[in-house]
């Protein structure tokens, strides 16, 4: 689910770090990637894709609509995931919510017309948990290079009509990777810890 947060105030960030989120009635706070690219001189509109934990105390009241109208307190940023500064192709792997922060720093790298080739790989289970759909094909269109997204589906039904990858996103990064031609590819991986383990 898309959450957008409009603050009383601006904050700035780097494309690809995280905040922490907390409200009132919930112990703790909850740590989720922006999914925006970052705004000069701060953002005041946050994006975040947050997955319902059944029996999770904040996404069960996010979800049956708990928490609207409260505030909810931002912290941050934290976290050095960020696109180090190269002319290395790029190559993305995602599982699940992880597809946030490659798209903030991605379209932040679209606004900077950095002219790096990319192959962006997003793991999901049915054609159903795909999103940001428009916000991919858009910045393919605007990406100053080569641009492949590559959708790989895990649990689609064989009859579903499903036309695009299957399996586990991790089995096919050697395929894509190739397309790069080069050694000095730049790797950055955001998703479940078994899929980063695969990955690596």
């Amino acid at each position: 689910k898309r959450v957008t947060l409009t603050l009383d105030r601006p904050i700035s960030f780097d494309a690809g770090q995280y905040a922490h989120l907390s409200v009132e009635d919930v112990w703790g706070a909850r740590a989720y990637s922006f999914a925006n690219a970052p705004s000069a001189g701060g953002s005041t509109t946050l994006n975040f894709f947050i997955r319902h934990v059944p029996g999770g105390m904040f996404t069960d009241l996010l979800f049956s609509g708990g928490l609207a109208g409260k505030p909810i307190k931002v912290h941050g940023p934290s976290g050095n995931f960020w696109l180090r500064e190269s002319r290395a192709p790029l190559i993305g792997v995602a599982g699940g919510s992880g597809l946030a922060p490659l798209l903030s720093m991605l379209e932040d790298a679209a606004a900077r017309n950095v002219g790096r080739p990319c192959i962006l790989l997003f793991g999901a289970r049915t054609q159903a948990d795909l999103y940001a759909q428009d916000e991919l094909a858009a910045l393919a269109q605007r990406w100053n290079g080569a641009f492949t997204f590559v959708p790989v589906l895990s649990h689609e039904a064989a009859d579903s009509g499903w036309h695009g990858e299957r399996g586990l996103v991790t089995e096919r990064i050697a395929a894509h990777a190739g397309a790069l031609a080069s050694g000095d590819a730049e790797a950055y991986l955001c998703g479940p810890p078994p899929m980063i383990d695969a990955a690596m």
